[in-house]
C-alpha cells in the first residue's frame, strides 16, 4: 500500500473551504483527495452546514417568567419536576 503525502498548501485549502462552507464531497472533488482525506484534516466540512440546518429550525420559547423568577432562577412554566409530576 503507497501512501501519497499531502502538502500543507492543499490541508490549508481544504481547511480554508471548509470555512467557507463547502462540503466534503465538493472539497475532495475540487482538490483531487478522497473524501476521508478531507475528513481528516478538514473535520467540519460536512458537521457545519448540519449544524447550520438544525439552528435555523431552533426556536428559543418566550420567558413569561417576572424579574424576581428570572433572578431566582425558577423553571419556565411547564418545564419544572412538579409540573411534570401533576400531569401525569
Amino acid at each position: 500500500m503507497t501512501f501519497k503525502s499531502i502538502s500543507l498548501d492543499v490541508i490549508d485549502q481544504m481547511r480554508a473551504m471548509a470555512k467557507l462552507g463547502w462540503g466534503r464531497n465538493q472539497i475532495a472533488g475540487e482538490l483531487g483527495v478522497s473524501r476521508s482525506t478531507v475528513s481528516k484534516y478538514a473535520p467540519g466540512a460536512c458537521q457545519r452546514i448540519r449544524a447550520r440546518e438544525r439552528l435555523a429550525d431552533f426556536t428559543v420559547p418566550e420567558d413569561t417568567r417576572d424579574l424576581t423568577g428570572r433572578f431566582c432562577g425558577d423553571p419556565l412554566p411547564g418545564r419544572s419536576a412538579l409540573d411534570k409530576r401533576r400531569s401525569e
